[in-house]
């Protein structure tokens, strides 16, 4: 960098060796030590000989980054070289080199056998040593029960290790503290469970071996009760595209699958669950320090090294049952969640929760040769587009009868590839995009109703959908206009919601499954779904002739 050409008069350069959006992820959540200090300059480059390397210099460029070339980049002496991925050209560096892991520590296997021995994922001799020295000046572990797998690998190289947590960790119980903000900006309210999918990558990951799970998860569980999201290790995106991706949960995305890019808020979406369903990746570490509630969809054991927190995880936590109805196991899963068995699990691979980037300050501005600043270091706030979650505009919907309440339970009609059966109804809106759902629905539902006259609304929608047996609309949040198909016409009146999740379309499911059974209205109904509920009362028209 030319000086002649600065602004401000740093002091000092960082290298920033970006090599993956893993690794880049994994800096991002390092490089807050440096905030606000005018003396360092940070700069990125790429070494593209990953196979996942794909998008991550189109990623720092947008986010606005100094890229150098790697040619430039081996060229210069930094002060500081920072990486999160053992690759064997980092000798080429000039500079101190900090190596940090690129998930929750060291707990896997490399899948790339460069000898005869298994290694550890991040721990490779060959990336380690070069002409016979070792390449890092430090390596960062999160807890020091990797201090043995260190020095399986290197002895030598344990007097250079430090022991600083996770600084991602940190960050996920930071955004924790906030959950219901993103909750709130999902379109979920505290009555709804979210249940986050977390797939590493490769075939024995949760996605590799059930790869339709979101999908299903959708299908099953009542959307009143039940939010889904899927958070997909980088490298999935990476390899099959963004494109290809979100092509193939399309129909789950149009359902409301909360589905966040590798680049996005998916730390929100892991921070956010009250139910993970993993496999042996490191989110599922993750929530287990966080507490949430596990659950195992795989679990491949082959990379993950005996008698490791990981491997212990395996064996405790409890199997997602495909062949059994998913809802019960989730709801199990949750009410049996064993905290000081997640907590000591946890403890075995994250040390100094909370204070990781204070630690690596120290040690970082130590090897610069500078004074850390004044103020302690926070973790990096959540940076990107916001994400858009689509909601369902129709549901098939199953209704129980009771003397006075009517429990409905809804499911997204675009996940379920049978036709509505006698236990189910379909229920569509104006906004439905699919034109079949609306051909084919028995209740169609307008809601905010904008039309000026309702009567001539309501007859002219059941004329182009023979079909159809109820329409309704709602002018007001509290008030429900429904007609019957046989000429009588209702006004429903709504009132005591339970909380701001009950939705004004399940009056209109009640009054259809009431209509269906040939039971009379004769007295207020409570109408349920999920935890929220309403008292309906229901008053035929004194203008019908029937």
């Amino acid at each position: 960098m030319t000086a002649s050409w600065r602004t401000v008069g740093v002091q000092r350069t960082v290298l920033a060796v970006a090599r993956t959006t893993t690794s880049l992820n994994r800096l991002l959540d390092v490089l807050p030590v440096f905030a606000d200090d005018s003396r360092i300059q940070i700069v990125f480059t790429v070494d593209e000989g990953s196979a996942f390397s794909e998008g991550v210099e189109d990623h720092l460029r947008a986010m606005g980054t100094r890229v150098v070339g790697w040619a430039d980049a081996v060229k210069t002496e930094f002060d500081l070289v920072l990486a999160a991925s053992d690759h064997t050209d980092l000798h080429e560096l000039r500079g101190p080199l900090v190596l940090f892991p690129h998930g929750a520590g060291f707990q896997k296997y490399s899948p790339h056998r460069r000898t005869g021995t298994r290694e550890l994922s991040g721990l490779t001799r060959s990336a380690l040593w070069h002409d016979g020295k070792p390449v890092p000046a430090r390596i960062v572990l999160s807890h020091g029960d990797q201090l043995r797998h260190l020095e399986d690998v290197a002895a030598e190289l344990t007097e250079r290790a430090i022991v600083a947590g996770d600084p991602c960790l940190d960050g996920l119980l930071a955004l924790a503290q906030h959950r219901e903000t993103w909750r709130t900006s999902w379109g979920l309210h505290p009555e709804h469970t979210l249940v986050t999918v977390a797939s590493t990558w490769g075939d024995g990951s949760a996605l590799g071996r059930r790869p339709a799970l979101p999908a299903q998860l959708l299908a099953e569980l009542p959307y009143d009760e039940f939010r889904v999201a899927a958070v997909l290790h980088p490298n999935v995106w990476a390899h099959h595209g963004r494109w290809q991706v979100r092509h193939w949960l399309r129909r789950a995305s149009s359902a409301g699958l909360i589905l966040p890019s590798p680049t996005g808020a998916w730390q929100a979406a892991v921070a956010s669950a009250q139910c993970l369903i993993g496999d042996h990746g490191s989110l599922t570490a993750y929530a287990s320090a966080l507490s949430i509630p596990l659950m195992l969809a795989a679990f491949n054991a082959d990379e993950v090294p005996d008698g490791s927190a990981m491997a212990e995880l395996g064996a405790v936590m409890p199997s997602l049952d495909e062949q059994r109805p998913y809802a019960p196991q989730i709801r199990a899963a949750i009410d049996g969640s064993d905290a000081g068995v997640l907590a000591r699990l946890a403890d075995r691979v994250f040390a100094h929760r909370g204070q990781s980037l204070q630690l690596l300050q120290h040690e970082l501005y130590d090897l610069l040769a500078l004074q850390p600043p004044g103020h302690p270091p926070l973790p990096a706030a959540l940076t990107g587009p916001p994400l858009t979650v689509t909601h369902p505009e129709s549901f098939q919907v199953e209704a129980e009868v009771l003397r006075d309440e009517v429990q409905l339970q809804r499911f997204p009609a675009a996940m379920i590839d049978r036709p509505p059966d006698r236990r189910r109804h379909l229920v569509s809106t104006g906004g439905e995009s699919d034109a079949r759902m609306r051909e084919n629905a028995a209740v169609l539902v307008e809601t905010p109703f904008r039309d000026r006259d309702p009567e001539t609304w309501a007859r002219g929608t059941l004329a182009r959908h023979p079909g159809c047996r109820l329409v309704a609309c709602s002018p007001s949040p509290d008030v429900m206009l429904l007609w019957l198909r046989d000429g009588r016409s209702f006004t429903a009146t709504i009132r005591h919601r339970s909380s701001a999740a009950w939705d004004t379309r399940l009056a209109a499911s009640a009054l259809y499954s009431l209509f269906v059974r040939g039971l009379s209205l004769d007295v207020p109904l409570r109408v349920s779904a999920g935890r929220t509920s309403a008292v309906v009362a229901f008053v035929q028209s004194s203008s019908d002739s029937s």
